[in-house]
């Protein structure tokens, strides 16, 4: 493997585990970084904190996408002009 990559094995099985933690990460599913952790190889989620920390600098879940933006159930309102009052008169259900 030194003559392909210019690393030695371990460093290169290192950085493997890490790209595939980070790509299991990165997926939508949400799974949990101890599942993710126990997939990619890690004895633990601790084991897999550390190594993010060391390689990238981040925690597992600073990595991690945030969470959709569900929509508000709460109806908004729109004015219906500009620098009309904001009482219940000059506002209307946003359709």
């Amino acid at each position: 493997m030194l003559d392909w990559t210019g690393l030695p094995p371990k460093p290169m099985a290192r950085i493997l585990r890490f790209q595939h933690a980070l790509a299991l990460i990165r997926c939508p599913s949400r799974v949990s970084l101890a599942e993710i952790a126990q997939a990619a190889g890690y004895a633990d989620q601790s084991h897999m904190t550390a190594e993010f920390r060391d390689i990238a600098g981040l925690t597992p879940s600073g990595t991690r996408p945030p969470p959709p933006l569900r929509q508000s159930p709460i109806p908004t309102r729109r004015c219906l002009a500009p620098g009309a009052s904001f009482g219940l008169a000059s506002c209307k259900e946003k359709t």
